[in-house]
């Protein structure tokens, strides 16, 4: 019965489903985000980037790596409730998730931002995700 439900939301809300994963489409008024900052020069560079988790595998590798729950949101994902973004970092070619974000698609507007283990944005991180928000023109939480 689960099975049928997901295939009818994978339906309704354009995804796809097949061999155990679950998919769905992009949220097409938010735009995806990139910045670097330092020079290769000095040896520096760092690039960050935003972008938006559409799978449940995508989703239960995040909550693996910062060690939070955000794998668990595929019903809220692909019902079209919530879509899921992850801050990233890459510096010397490694690359780093810092914080998950959580955009309300009804509201439009920033819900959850949690790091490893939950914590909070630092302030690199929230000035980072405010510079995409108002990009996007996404609301942020006062809990944010």
């Amino acid at each position: 019965k689960r099975l049928e439900q997901e295939r009818r939301i994978v339906q309704i809300t354009g995804g796809s489903y097949g061999s155990s994963t679950l998919t769905w489409k992009r949220f097409g008024f938010v735009s995806e985000f990139g910045k670097s900052e330092g020079s290769l020069e000095k040896n520096n560079l760092t690039h960050y980037s935003i972008i938006e988790i559409i799978s449940a595998v995508g989703l239960r590798e995040e909550g693996a790596a910062l060690g939070h729950c955000v794998g668990s949101y595929v019903g809220a994902c692909s019902s079209g409730r919530s879509a899921i973004f992850s801050l990233r970092q890459k510096t010397h070619g490694f690359s780093e998730r810092l914080v998950t974000i959580e955009v309300n698609r009804g509201t439009m507007s920033i819900v959850q931002v949690r790091g490893n283990r939950n914590r909070a944005a630092t302030k690199k991180e929230h000035l980072l995700i405010t510079e995409w928000a108002n990009k996007n023109e996404l609301k942020l939480s006062r809990w944010i």
